[in-house]
């Protein structure tokens, strides 16, 4: 592993039992419901009853719920993290909602997955920290089946929120917010890219489907 991709795993793994409360506040402090974000998000991936959904960067889970009751139990739910408390604590909060899902310990730039397995992959919350973001993308892209739609969202302000002071304080307290979608990073054959924001026009989704 990189060193850089080496130095998150550790900081992620320090904070798994900090991240869910800290998450709540923030949405708090900033005048969103992050589950109703999270919930449009998933929607961005055309999901139907039994498909098979991989969430890259899955953290402690909060996505997990929104997806499964899309694909529901005939439904198959693979969530990849490299971080292993938060794995831990992901694993706990299935176990208290009571939804399956098959956890794994990996790296995004190295996917243990055949090519062509998913009908929808969903990464959230980490690719501006990646060392390779093309390469994540490409292995996101090569587990996907033909036809099926990926979503990638990370910190990145909406143009017009830069400006304000809003934005400002933002790249004052985060730098990663100063991150544009990686647009230019996905491959040249991508289908019905869409590009939007949410959360507070404080993240971007990049949607698009595999060709």
């Amino acid at each position: 592993m990189h060193e850089h991709d080496a130095h998150w795993r550790d900081f992620y793994d320090r904070l798994a039992p900090w991240y869910d409360p800290g998450i709540e506040l923030w949405s708090r402090v900033w005048g969103f419901g992050d589950s109703a974000e999270r919930r449009k998000m998933v929607g961005r991936l055309n999901l139907q009853a039994g498909h098979r959904v991989l969430e890259v960067s899955v953290g402690t889970g909060r996505n997990l719920p929104f997806i499964y009751e899309q694909v529901g139990p005939t439904g198959r739910v693979v969530a990849l993290d490299v971080a292993p408390r938060m794995l831990r604590r992901c694993r706990e909060r299935l176990e208290k909602w009571g939804i399956q899902a098959h956890l794994i310990e990996g790296d995004a730039t190295r996917l243990p997955f055949a090519s062509n397995t998913f009908d929808a992959v969903l990464h959230f919350g980490a690719i501006n920290e990646f060392s390779n973001r093309k390469g994540a993308i490409e292995e996101m892209v090569r587990v996907a089946r033909r036809g099926a739609c990926v979503v990638i969202g990370d910190e990145g302000l909406h143009p017009e929120v830069r400006r304000s002071i809003r934005g400002r304080l933002l790249l004052r307290v985060n730098r990663y917010y100063a991150h544009v979608p990686p647009v230019d990073e996905l491959p040249p054959d991508a289908q019905d890219v869409g590009l939007s924001w949410f959360r507070g026009d404080a993240c971007y989704l990049l949607a698009f489907r595999k060709p």
